[in-house]
């Protein structure tokens, strides 16, 4: 949602020689199917209600190249009792299991709760509990 978050990306990968396509749309009308295939689909922090969520998982799937790689990073529910950031709606927070059932047809690289400690300015300092999931798809897939 932040153009300047978009700058510093477009930046930062141009520093590290990477192309990036950054795109600042709404997640339910953005047409990523029609403009994939895509290598790599990072949703950090997108946190979306179960049946908005399911919807763009499916589609990030279907948007992925055969050997392509999901990355996601959200609050899961330990999440509630921290000040560090993050929704408060329990159905906006991910556990590892709901994520391994949204990539089922992935091959999970690595599915895990983890406690990490934030340094992102006011309102996402300290211990924050989160969920990740690394997942690619079959290579023999389409």
């Amino acid at each position: 949602l932040s153009e300047r978050g978009r700058e510093k990306a477009l930046q930062l990968a141009a520093s590290h020689g990477v192309e990036i396509a950054y795109e600042i749309a709404d997640i339910l009308h953005f047409p990523i199917i029609e403009q994939g295939p895509w290598d790599c689909i990072a949703l950090i922090y997108a946190h979306l209600p179960p049946n908005i969520r399911r919807q763009v998982h499916s589609a990030c799937v279907q948007a992925l190249r055969p050997g392509g790689f999901i990355v996601v990073e959200a609050f899961n529910p330990r999440q509630l009792i921290r000040t560090s950031g993050g929704p408060k709606q329990t159905d906006l927070l991910y556990t590892k299991e709901m994520l391994e059932e949204d990539f089922a047809g992935l091959k999970i690289v690595e599915a895990c709760e983890v406690t990490v400690i934030l340094h992102e300015g006011p309102g996402h300092e300290g211990p924050a509990e989160v969920t990740r999931c690394f997942a690619q798809k079959h290579a023999s897939e389409k």
